[in-house]
């Protein structure tokens, strides 16, 4: 009985770690910012992404074009898997409508670590038809 209550332990334990290493992700948790293009308009947008151990992310991006501009703040879940990085999108807002704005869609990125510093991200739709436009890659940079 004794070997059966501690088989049952231990497996336990195991799971109890699988669970915490899949609820902080490691090196991507944190704030990273960067500079990246807008796909309607080509101009350039300031973003920042946080990744919380929770597995909850922020996003905002902040365009100024001419002498007006626009910022946006999208919240969600984050995961990966593989080489994949998910955003699932639950909550949205642009000061462009003013208020709550529509929910965009989830966004799915490659992403690499080429240092503890830079996180590049690599859309998954611009690698799936080859295509090499500016908004396609995103570094980003560990934020101080």
């Amino acid at each position: 009985m004794k070997r059966i209550l501690t088989g049952i332990a231990a497996a336990g334990s195991i799971l109890l770690l699988s669970l915490m290493a899949q609820a902080q992700p490691g090196p991507m948790v944190g704030a990273w910012v960067g500079q990246g293009v807008d796909p309607n308009t080509g101009v350039a947008v300031q973003v920042q992404y946080t990744f919380m151990p929770s597995g909850q992310f922020q996003k905002s991006f902040a365009m100024q074009v001419g002498y007006s501009g626009g910022f946006d703040w999208i919240a969600g879940d984050w995961f990966t898997d593989g080489p994949l990085l998910r955003l699932e999108v639950r909550q949205h807002y642009a000061t462009g409508g003013g208020n709550q704005g529509q929910l965009p869609p989830g966004e799915l990125w490659y992403y690499e670590m080429p240092d503890p510093q830079t996180l590049v991200l690599t859309h998954a739709l611009c690698v799936q038809q080859q295509l090499n436009h500016p908004d396609c890659r995103l570094v980003l940079t560990r934020a101080q």
